[in-house]
């Protein structure tokens, strides 16, 4: 009797197995080289897993978005292949795409950031332009590239470059005193400000380096994706907000 209901109830589980179908949802990997804080901080957690769940509340079992960490360089050649896919957080102009005409972005924006100058409240930079950064020692990235900043450097301005890995290498050597300011996208300076209680230690100047929107490229002209990511992206725009501030 035992051995009959057994069978049963391996009959009964493989028929509620789901069979594949076109009803199943598609996944689309959501390609991001932004692994840093707020999009990415660690064990799952940040803006881009936030992204996910959201686009997968909303899309009623048609996607199945999936976070896909990945390096600048394989996402360059991810958009110019047939895969099927999203990379968030990006501006048309990082794609040499100003116009919006070799891929396809999303109408909506994912939300409004900017380049913030960051200096050390004892000696605040309230910037202007790069000449306000005459006679100091500015804080970069390695293999960055900083608009009029450098061509400010290269034309022989008063203006000493010194790289880091990292943004929280260059929050570490602004407390030292080893450089004067420092350039990191605002969403992520507020981010790190409030995750290391350096709130009392640095000024963020009024005026940023530059302002810019972050939008979603979507891999090989998918309309029918592009269509759904609208409908729903203006309400993950006022949240977003929101959610950095729970991360925080």
């Amino acid at each position: 009797m035992k051995s009959l209901l057994f069978r049963c109830t391996i009959f009964l589980a493989i028929l509620t197995v789901p069979l594949p179908s076109a009803a199943e949802p598609q996944t689309v990997n959501l390609y991001t080289y932004h692994t840093h804080p707020p999009f990415m901080n660690g064990n799952g957690e940040g803006m881009t897993f936030d992204l996910a769940t959201f686009l997968n509340q909303r899309s009623n079992g048609k996607f199945d978005f999936k976070v896909a960490p990945s390096s600048r360089a394989r996402i360059n050649s991810l958009v110019e292949s047939d895969r099927w896919g999203v990379i968030p957080w990006v501006n048309p102009k990082w794609f040499n795409d100003p116009n919006k005409s070799l891929y396809l972005w999303s109408e909506q924006t994912l939300m409004q950031d900017a380049n913030a100058i960051i200096s050390h409240i004892r000696k605040p930079v309230d910037y202007q332009s790069a000449q306000t950064l005459q006679g100091m020692v500015f804080g970069g990235l390695n293999g960055h590239k900083y608009s009029g900043i450098d061509k400010f450097i290269s034309k022989g301005g008063d203006l000493r470059r010194l790289d880091a890995n990292n943004h929280l290498d260059n929050f570490n050597k602004l407390l030292r005193g080893d450089i004067d300011v420092m350039l990191m996208p605002q969403s992520g300076a507020l981010f790190s400000i409030a995750k290391h209680n350096f709130d009392k230690d640095f000024h963020i100047s009024p005026t940023p380096h530059s302002r810019f929107e972050r939008r979603l490229l979507i891999i090989n002209h998918r309309r029918q994706l592009q269509q759904f990511l609208d409908n729903i992206l203006e309400e993950f725009e006022r949240e977003w907000s929101a959610i950095v501030t729970r991360d925080e």
